[in-house]
């Protein structure tokens, strides 16, 4: 399934608006009722396409809950390997941003952080709502590119994703991250 794009969305919103305000009322004011239901119409044709991308964009966006058979113990042990191994080389490629996570993980335990924000540098503000991580590309350049290893490996999740995306670490993550200090 393709991808939906952020603006194929903006765009279907926006043509809705203009169908629903501008025009039906325009069509209104001078009778022209065929016109105002035509215009009504098309709002709802293309509120419901933006509705159907927006849905489509969320589907893509959560991962797949297909369940399988019971694994055997020697199936399971040589996934936790394979994934110890996996998790090593990783720290590997990318240990200022592991640090980092780390370092705001054990900074406040009862906070809980999961979620996390990269922002450009530390002036921009974000308006959190939550307690999150902050990661600055000022201090870690490539932050974007490795969250998208992190997250092609089912290490992050994506919670938001819009301009500036919100991320989820897993359980998993943040268990290998707080132990292996």
């Amino acid at each position: 399934m393709r991808t939906v794009a952020e603006w194929q969305i903006q765009v279907a919103w926006w043509v809705s608006g203009i169908f629903a305000t501008g025009a039906v009322w325009y069509f209104l004011s001078t009778g022209q009722f065929i016109l105002c239901a035509t215009s009504s119409a098309l709002a709802l044709l293309f509120a419901g396409i933006a509705i159907h991308l927006h849905r489509r964009k969320d589907a893509a966006a959560k991962p797949s809950n297909d369940t399988a058979r019971p694994k055997s113990q020697h199936q399971a042990d040589s996934e936790i390997n394979a994934a110890n191994r996996n998790f090593e080389r990783l720290a590997e490629l990318m240990p200022e941003l592991f640090a980092e996570i780390r370092k705001d993980l054990s900074a406040n335990p009862a906070l809980m952080l999961r979620e996390f924000v990269i922002l450009p540098n530390e002036r921009i503000t974000f308006n959190h709502g939550q307690p999150r991580i902050e990661i600055y590309e000022t201090k870690h350049p490539a932050a974007k590119n490795q969250v998208g290893v992190l997250l092609s490996e089912g290490l992050v999740d994506v919670v938001r994703s819009s301009e500036t995306p919100i991320y989820r670490l897993t359980e998993a993550f943040v268990q290998r991250l707080v132990g292996a200090a």
